[in-house]
Formats: structure tokens, C-alpha cells, sequence
């Protein structure tokens, strides 16, 4: 009798294979179905062996033929009939792969194998460089023989390459085409053939292998194809020549060879020398023109021209910024006849630039001061508007400035009593100068700005005299770009 699966229940012809016997054509003779205490359901078939079957057997068995087996079977452990035997394949056989039992490794050895071992639960692992690891657990029940038939799936990586300098177009050998940076996915551990696919470059043939699951980078440094060039000549002919600072001859030359980027240099005494770098990457003749040496002028003769051009070559255009504001502190000697101690307030001014040498500059300061009498308490606000073209002397820093000046200002007085004057306004017409220093930064986008002036008014209505008042600013420096 022999217990099977639901399944073989319908296949009437069998045949059985193992390491001792090799017996072909059973034939069914009967079955029966039993409950099992479990739940589940026992089917139990009975098979009857052709006589010519036995006796094939027991001719081969006599001729040695027991000695077969399917495949070679490496077992681990030691047998007993109270352990389990785990037998494990795979599809393909590979050798070299790492079996983990349990958290302990077995030795790399061609499966399949077989472990002895104590019944229970037991987890297996299997790894190879060019495959994806597998893991599975297993039940083992005294005595029981259980068999993993696995099918390795093979692994992959990235293979990534790059070149100096980039856009070359390369190949991956069975694996396509394409112009760096250039990335496709290869199987693991496997060697592939990379060459370079360029008219301009040396040939150049890399072999790379990557790691399962992982990204590997190439880089492919070719060498530019030599080129020549045709003819060198110049005019005067005679020029020594050098080619990246190693001597070569004098023109004319033929079939001067050259690599990629190069520095040409010609020197003949009385000329100037000539210096230029050309890039000559996987061109096989190169055509340059005759180079003209330019004459060299004499020490005296430089001298000579030298010092009148530096006396009469206008200064440099201004790099100054075109548009720029001030903010900042403004102090000034007082605008009252009656008052002599100073006044402080604060400025705000934009100046424009007109030309190299001048700009235009509007200026509003204002200035203020209370003063307390017995019975009183008064406020004096004073605004000047200043417009002038600063002239620039022999820097974008240092200017002089004529002014023309507003000034408006207005007394109010609070008595104790709560009672309020009407508040005096007054305005006068004014002309001065000043001397300012711009100290700009390195971009030239912001600074620090000083200026001192003078600036004198028409006669006061009281006393009768002009009023003069003298004038500091010390402000920020802020470009500003306009749209």
C-alpha cells in the first residue's frame, strides 16, 4: 500500500525512481479513502508490479546498476533514525553558493545536499553572488525526509558610466548602446565588456563587474587621437618654435604632431612673441595660416611714447555705481543768530551719475531743537534741500560739490499756561559747497559716505545779516539698480 496526495489519485501508470530501485509501469489495482483523526483524509492506493519489471530490475540490480543514483547527494550530519533529513536543490546547480542553516554556514558545495538533523523547526538560507538570496523554514518529524526543490532567480546591478570629456558614446557589450553618463542594469558578479565608440579618441576597452543590487561607477579617461600639423610657417620665417615649451626647430615645419590641447609659442629676436593655445582632439592634419610676428619697438622709442600717451590718455571710464542713495547723520552749526549751540537731525539724498566726471545729487536734511524759557517751551524744525553736481576729481571717492540750498523752518511755542502761538514759518534762498568721500565697497554696492559744507543764506529778516551755517553728513552708500 502507499499513501498519496489527492492528486496522483487519478494517474493509473507510475513510475518510481530512487537511489537503489528503478521500477516502471505500476499498474492500480485498488484504493480506499480513510478519515483521519485530524480531520483531513487519507487516501491509500495499491499498485501491482508487471513481472517483466522485476526481472529488468533484478538484472540490473545483479549488473551493479544499484549503484546509480539521480544526481551526487552531499550529506551532513550524522543518520539516525530519531533525526530528520533536509534535502535542498536547485535550479540551476551553481557552486559556490552559501547555505545557512540555522544562522550557522555549511561549506560551498554543489547542491544538492542533504542535512541530518533534529526534528523540529529549522531555517535555511541560500546565497550566491549572482543570484537572489533565498530563505525558508521547515518542519522536521523524526525519521522524516524532506525535500526543497529552489529556483535561483539571478540578481542584477548598475552599471554607470562616465567619461572626460563627457557625451562619448560607448557600448556595453550585449547590452546596448549610449553616450555617457550612461547607465543599464547588468546581471551580478558577471564581467562585461566596455568600449569606447569614438572617431576622436584612442580605442579604449574596459571590463566591469558589479555587486547584486547595487550601483557601480566607470569612468573612461580616453586619449584624444594624434593629430599634425600640416605646415608652420611665419612671416619672418626663422621663429623658433616650441610646442608646450619643448624646443621643436625653426619655421617652416612639416607634419608637426599634436595631441589634443596644446600651447604654440614663436620667438624671433626683434618681434614679439607669439603665444596661443590651440585643441587639435582626433583631427588627423590641422591647417593653420601663416603668423605674422608683429615688430618689436625699441626701449627708446617706448619710453618715448609711453610717458606722453600715460599723461594724456583721459582717466578710465568710472566704474561708479550709476544710481545710488545716502542715508544717514547730518549736523550743523546753528540756523538761529541767537543760538549757538549745533543742531543734529538726519539726511536722505540720491545722486545720479551724469558722466565720467560729474553727477547730480538731491539732498533733504532735516534738523531740530527745543528750547525751554521760564514760562515757555519751544520747537525749531529746520529742512534744507540741497540739489548740486558733485565733480569728481581723480578717483570715483573724492569730489567737490557746489550747492544750491532751500532752507525752510518753523518756531512753535507752548506757553505754561496751555496757551500756543501761532507757529512762525520762514524760508530763505541759499547758495554753498561742499567737499564729499565715497568709500565703496568691493562690488561697489555699498559704501561709506562723508561730506563737510558750507552754505550762506540772504540777510535775516530780524537782524539783518546773511546767515552762514556750517554743515557734516556721515551717511550709508547703497546702489541701486532701476528697472
Amino acid at each position: 500500500m502507499r499513501r498519496l496526495k489527492g492528486d496522483d489519485l487519478h494517474k493509473t501508470r507510475l513510475e518510481e525512481e530512487s537511489e537503489l530501485i528503478e521500477l516502471k509501469e505500476f499498474r492500480l489495482k485498488d484504493s480506499f479513502v480513510e478519515q483521519s483523526e485530524d480531520g483531513l483524509k487519507n487516501i491509500w492506493t495499491l499498485y501491482q508490479y508487471p513481472k517483466r519489471e522485476k526481472e529488468l530490475e533484478k538484472k540490473r540490480i545483479l549488473k551493479g546498476g544499484a549503484k546509480k543514483t539521480l544526481a551526487p547527494t552531499n550529506v551532513y550530519g550524522s543518520l539516525s533514525k530519531y533525526k530528520g533529513i533536509l534535502r535542498i536543490d536547485t535550479i540551476p546547480r551553481e557552486v559556490g553558493a552559501s547555505v545557512y542553516l540555522d544562522g550557522e554556514k555549511l561549506p560551498s558545495i554543489e547542491t544538492p545536499l542533504e542535512v541530518s538533523v533534529n526534528p523540529g523547526i529549522h531555517r535555511f538560507k541560500i546565497d550566491h553572488s549572482q543570484y537572489e538570496a533565498i530563505e525558508d523554514e521547515v518542519v522536521l518529524n523524526p525519521s522524516e525526509r524532506v525535500e526543497r526543490n529552489l529556483i535561483l532567480v539571478r540578481s542584477h546591478g548598475t552599471l554607470v558610466i562616465e567619461s572626460t570629456p563627457s557625451h562619448l558614446e560607448v557600448e556595453v557589450s550585449g547590452f546596448g548602446k549610449g553616450r555617457t553618463p550612461f547607465s543599464v542594469t547588468i546581471p551580478a558578479d558577471e564581467a562585461v565588456r566596455v568600449s569606447l565608440l569614438s572617431s576622436k579618441h584612442e580605442a579604449l576597452l574596459e571590463t566591469a563587474r558589479v555587486l547584486k543590487n547595487q550601483e557601480y561607477h566607470l569612468m573612461l579617461k580616453p586619449q584624444p587621437k594624434p593629430g599634425k600639423i600640416k605646415l608652420l610657417e611665419s612671416s619672418p620665417t626663422g621663429a623658433e618654435v616650441r610646442l608646450d615649451g619643448n624646443f621643436l626647430g625653426k619655421t617652416p615645419l612639416h607634419d608637426v604632431p599634436v595631441r589634443g590641447s596644446f600651447e604654440l609659442e614663436l620667438s624671433l629676436e626683434g618681434y614679439e612673441t607669439f603665444r596661443k593655445t590651440f585643441v587639435a582632439e582626433g583631427l588627423e592634419e590641422m591647417v593653420l595660416d601663416t603668423i605674422d610676428l608683429k615688430v618689436q619697438a625699441p626701449e627708446e622709442t617706448k619710453a618715448f611714447v609711453s610717458e606722453p600717451s600715460r599723461i594724456s590718455e583721459p582717466r578710465r571710464e568710472s566704474d561708479r555705481p550709476d544710481f545710488f542713495a545716502r542715508f544717514g547723520y547730518h549736523l550743523s552749526s546753528s540756523p538761529l543768530p541767537s543760538e549757538k549751540e549745533a543742531f543734529h537731525g538726519m539726511t536722505i539724498a540720491i545722486e545720479t551719475k551724469l558722466n565720467t566726471w560729474c553727477s547730480f545729487d538731491l539732498d533733504f536734511s532735516f534738523v531740530g531743537k527745543t528750547f525751554r524759557f521760564n514760562n515757555s517751551e519751544s520747537t525749531f524744525v529746520n529742512v534744507f534741500i540741497r540739489a548740486g553736481i558733485p565733480i569728481y576729481l581723480f578717483s570715483d571717492h573724492l569730489y567737490i560739490e557746489p550747492l544750491a540750498v532751500l532752507s525752510h523752518r518753523q518756531i512753535e511755542t507752548k506757553y505754561a499756561t496751555g496757551a500756543t502761538k501761532s507757529p512762525e514759518m520762514a524760508s530763505q534762498v541759499g547758495v554753498g559747497g561742499a567737499l564729499g568721500l565715497n568709500i565703496w565697497g568691493g562690488e561697489k554696492k555699498g559704501g561709506l559716505g562723508l561730506k563737510a559744507g558750507y552754505q550762506k543764506f540772504q540777510a535775516d529778516e530780524r537782524t539783518g545779516r546773511p546767515l552762514e551755517v556750517l554743515f557734516f553728513q556721515m551717511s550709508y552708500l547703497m546702489a541701486v539698480t532701476l528697472p
